[in-house]
């Protein structure tokens, strides 16, 4: 986070900005981890080993296919959380990794994991992706370019009710 921030990864995965309070959006990592929290399973159904009444989780990603990557919040030291992402299947599906969100998101381009973590596949097994700052994101979108094409975007100017 630290080097490259948030941003959108390939037009199928977002990495969310730590406080989105600033630019007025309500879908940042602080709406997708009260999410997350909402369906974390009770302390009687153990997740990768983990089980507990409290949501331990805060979110860092999502899916094109509304798929929620967090970090599993256990340690004292962050860097040692390891991955945790629910699928958009009901939230019922919740899997752990024991790598930190670099390595898995590695693992995810590379497909070295056992199967693809998300219920799209657009990223798995693909290799090098193209990310995006969600700063540039936001001014292309907003100068009506496309950032992943970089052509015009087809729906610049039209309002959604």
């Amino acid at each position: 986070m630290s080097a490259y921030g948030a941003g959108g990864i390939s037009d199928a995965f977002e990495v969310l900005r730590p406080d989105e309070s600033s630019t007025g959006d309500s879908d940042g990592m602080a709406g997708e981890t009260a999410n997350a929290r909402a369906v974390w399973p009770s302390g009687s159904q153990p997740v990768g080993g983990f089980s507990s009444p409290k949501s331990p989780v805060i979110a860092w990603g999502v899916t094109a296919g509304a798929d929620v990557a967090c970090w599993l919040t256990r340690d004292e030291r962050p860097d040692r959380w390891p991955v945790v992402v629910v699928g958009r299947d009901g939230f019922s599906r919740w899997t752990s990794y024991e790598c930190g969100m670099v390595e898995f998101l590695r693992r995810v381009f590379s497909g070295e994991l056992e199967a693809c973590p998300f219920s799209d596949v657009t990223l798995w097994g693909t290799g090098a992706q193209n990310f995006v700052h969600w700063k540039e994101e936001r001014r292309l979108l907003e100068s009506g370019v496309d950032p992943w094409t970089g052509e015009p975007d087809p729906l610049a100017g039209i309002g959604f009710d």
